[in-house]
Order: C-alpha cells, then sequence, then structure tokens
C-alpha cells in the first residue's frame, strides 16, 4: 500500500500538510460493491494537495498502476469493509466513493487551507462528514520509527 501510495503521489507537494489520493472514483461493480470492479474509459483518479486537485490519469505523463497494485488496493479495502462489518454486526455494508490514502507531513510552519487538512481532530463519522455511517482507517506508519506518542 505504501508502494502504491508513493508512486500515485511522486511530484506532489512535500512542504507539509495532507496529500489525499483517490485511485478509483470512476470504477464500478459489475456484480458486487467491492469484489469485481470494472475500468470505464471515464475513471478519474485524483490527487489532491496544496498545490491543487489533479486527476492521476489524464495528467502528463498518465499515473499507470500494475493489476496487481489494484488488487491489493481492492483486497485491502475489502478486508477493511468485512471487519467495520464484524465489529458493528452488519450484514452488509457499501462503499461510497471515494476510498483514499492519505499521506501526511509534518512542518511546523505549514497552515491548513481547510477543516479536512486538520486530521488531528477527534474523528467522528457522521460530525466530519456528513455522508460517513462508518469509517475505517488503517495507518501505515511504523511505531518508534516513523512516529511516537498517541
Amino acid at each position: 500500500m505504501r508502494d502504491i501510495a508513493d508512486h500515485g503521489m511522486q511530484g506532489r507537494s512535500t512542504l507539509g500538510g495532507p496529500t489525499i489520493m483517490d485511485i478509483n472514483t470512476g470504477m464500478y461493480s459489475v456484480d458486487h460493491p467491492i469484489r469485481r470492479w470494472e475500468f470505464t474509459s471515464s475513471c478519474i483518479g485524483y490527487v489532491k494537495d496544496g498545490n491543487g486537485l489533479i486527476n492521476l490519469y489524464r495528467q502528463d505523463p498518465p499515473v499507470q498502476f500494475t493489476t496487481e497494485q489494484y488488487t491489493l488496493y481492492r483486497d485491502v479495502i475489502e478486508s477493511i469493509r468485512l471487519a467495520i462489518m464484524d465489529e458493528f454486526r452488519l450484514s452488509t455494508l457499501y462503499f461510497t466513493a471515494p476510498t483514499f490514502l492519505t499521506r501526511l507531513i509534518g512542518n511546523a510552519s505549514w497552515v491548513p487551507q481547510e477543516m479536512h487538512d486538520e486530521y488531528w481532530h477527534a474523528h467522528v463519522d457522521k460530525n466530519n462528514t456528513r455522508h460517513y455511517d462508518y469509517s475505517g482507517l488503517l495507518y501505515l506508519a511504523d511505531y518508534g520509527v516513523e512516529f511516537t506518542g498517541g
């Protein structure tokens, strides 16, 4: 997952704050909400950082992920979906777009531009983002190496 994030976010701002990447907007399910994703010619994937929003697949050159990278991304998202279903005893759970990867770069001089740039606030789904009922977070950082504390 970190390789996918690094690949899709290459060349984006490293000055501080969040970089958000959604590689699957524009994918749709043929017969299952997660297991079978198909791409259309109008797929949109985006990266947003302090420099703005770009379409991953329409930039020059476009970002190209391998089948293995898409499969890993799908499998991780499915694992998160199943964990949420188990934790909250749900019989079904459908994702709304986007599912995304976020990279945070610490910089004391960086100033948040909007509420969603401030990841240190309490994360209460309905209070944070109105259309979220549940969210699953998977942290891809090593404790003691890339961060310490709570």
